[in-house]
C-alpha cells in the first residue's frame, strides 16, 4: 500500500514538472546555423515561444530587429563591455537587438 502511494505520488510530481517545464529558443542570424528552436529573428522567436520560455540572442555581426513582447519571457544574451578582458577565448561580438517594446502580457526585469 504504501508503495503504491508513493509510486502515485511520484508520478504526479513528475507530471506537474511537465507544466513548468520551458523551452530554449536560440536567435542566431550567423550564416549555416539551423535547427529545431533556431531563429533569425527575435521576434521570430517571441512568436514562437509560450510564456516562461528562454530566449538565447546569441553574438552576431547584425542585429536580430526590433521585438514587440507580449509574453512574459527570459531573455539572455552575451554581455557588454566585451572587449575589456582582452585574452579570453570567448566570442566578442554582441548580441544586438534593434527597439523592445514591453506590452500587456509582457513582465520586464532587470537584473
Amino acid at each position: 500500500m504504501k508503495k503504491t502511494i508513493l509510486l502515485l505520488i511520484s508520478f504526479q510530481l513528475v507530471a506537474i514538472s511537465f507544466l513548468f517545464a520551458q523551452t530554449i529558443r536560440r536567435c542566431n542570424n550567423n550564416v549555416g546555423i539551423t535547427g529545431l528552436n533556431v531563429y533569425t529573428t527575435i521576434q521570430g522567436a517571441h512568436d514562437a515561444a509560450v510564456a516562461g520560455d528562454i530566449i538565447y540572442v546569441e553574438p552576431s555581426n547584425n542585429d536580430y530587429g526590433s521585438l514587440n513582447s507580449t509574453k512574459r519571457l527570459t531573455i539572455i544574451g552575451n554581455g557588454f563591455f566585451l572587449d575589456q578582458n582582452a585574452n579570453t577565448s570567448f566570442n566578442k561580438l554582441s548580441s544586438r537587438i534593434g527597439n523592445i517594446t514591453f506590452g500587456a502580457g509582457s513582465t520586464l526585469t532587470k537584473l
